[in-house]
């Protein structure tokens, strides 16, 4: 690896992402509290909504720090296959686990659902600035272990439940606590990639689980009332 930043330009950065990645921030406080830093920088970027941030297959060469808004992460293999489907609100930061691995290509899709700010470094200066702090080093290694850990959890859970019981899970964790009735508004093809399930399995089990009075379907969405709310619950109830 070329050393090619000077030590102020890796101080900056330093600052710059440890703020970022200081609490959770707003489109003020972005304004207010990171844009002064990367002023006459070109890292601070606002994206529209639908708007693409990463995309799968983009060279590896960039890691991209999510600030505030909402984005739809949706990770791949290095064979194309979907993994995972999430909607992030919180800091995150994208691109870093392949630049660390050596990894070519960006393995994930990244796309605005609102309009959002994010900052994006190249690897190498990102890397650099780093490893300069000890405790923003502390903090990324922080980082990369809860990744991990929440991946190694999701797996093991999708591998504890059949596929039926994974699909009353996710519909129940998202209607819990909603207003009745409650209209999933996620697509059939979104709840597939995080079910890690193909779209005919995943039409298989609502048909299944519609029959049961668990849930309905109205004009093509999920509904679930009342009645369909408590049947639910008590599903779920004899899974935990």
């Amino acid at each position: 690896m070329a050393l090619g930043y000077s030590e102020g330009e890796k101080r900056k950065v330093a600052a710059i992402v440890a703020g970022g990645m200081a609490r959770q921030h707003t489109d003020g406080s972005v304004r207010r509290e990171l844009a002064p830093l990367c002023e006459h920088t070109a890292f601070l970027r606002r994206a529209k909504k639908g708007e693409v941030l990463l995309l799968n297959g983009d060279p590896a060469d960039r890691v991209v720090l999510f600030l505030c808004g909402r984005c739809a992460v949706s990770r791949y293999s290095a064979e194309g296959d979907n993994l995972s489907y999430a909607v992030h609100e919180e800091a995150i930061l994208l691109g870093l686990l392949e630049y660390l691995g050596g990894q070519p290509a960006v393995l994930a899709t990244v796309s605005a659902l609102d309009e959002c700010w994010y900052l994006t470094f190249p690897g190498e200066l990102f890397l650099e600035a780093v490893l300069s702090d000890q405790e923003l080093t502390l903090k990324i290694l922080r980082f990369l272990a809860s990744f991990a850990g929440g991946s190694i959890d999701r797996v093991n859970e999708l591998a504890q439940y059949t596929n039926r019981e994974n699909v009353l899970l996710c519909l129940y964790r998202y209607s819990r606590g909603q207003p009745l009735p409650f209209v999933f508004q996620k697509s059939k093809r979104a709840l597939a990639e995080e079910l890690a399930m193909n779209l005919r399995t995943l039409y298989r089990q609502l048909d299944a689980i519609e029959g049961e009075g668990l849930i309905q379907r109205v004009g093509g969405k999920i509904w679930i009332g009342e009645r369909e709310s408590r049947r639910l619950e008590e599903a779920v109830k004899r899974l935990l």
